[in-house]
């Protein structure tokens, strides 16, 4: 090694070769040699992942809570008028909807007015009488020979209906 100074951090330190000699005259030449700074070491980046995981699950919960009105929310119907006096009914077992379109939706799938009878009979299974409720929701422009054909099956399969029905605007 040849005897010369060396940048460390802490400045310049003087050093001498092995065989006693100086390096200044390689240094008056204009020969360097490379400095050597010391670099300390930086924590790597982490991504907090239990919060992550925290956040799935509750937005997990909030989609199944909504789940149950998302399947009819996109079946676009606007109710019939009624002239009676309409009375407030409790939760139903089937939910029958008609739309503008003459498609048949049986709790939101739609299903083809021939499997109207099957589909009421798994839900409906053995419920005692007054247990079967069925609401049959009618577009306000279906024609009459569709809705009473879905009247007709939910009577046969012995459900017991319910109209949803808005009640007369009074002019």
């Amino acid at each position: 090694m040849v005897e010369g100074h060396r940048r460390y951090r802490t400045g310049w330190r003087h050093t001498r070769a092995a065989d006693g000699r100086s390096d200044r005259s390689e240094r008056q030449r204009g020969g360097r040699r490379p400095v050597k700074i010391l670099r300390a070491n930086k924590p790597q980046a982490a991504i907090p992942l239990c919060s992550t995981a925290d956040i799935a699950f509750l937005l997990l919960i909030f989609f199944i809570v909504l789940s149950k009105n998302a399947n009819e929310s996109a079946v676009e119907w606007t109710p019939a008028v009624s002239v009676r006096q309409l009375m407030e009914s409790e939760g139903s077992v089937v939910s029958v909807i008609i739309d503008k379109d003459n498609n048949l939706f049986v709790n939101g799938h739609q299903t083809s007015p021939n499997d109207l009878k099957f589909n009421m009979q798994s839900y409906l299974g053995d419920r005692p009488p007054g247990k079967r409720k069925v609401l049959l929701k009618v577009h306000k422009d279906v024609p009459e020979r569709i809705y009473m054909q879905a009247i007709f099956d939910i009577g046969e399969v012995g459900g017991d209906l319910f109209r949803i029905l808005d009640p007369e605007k009074q002019k």
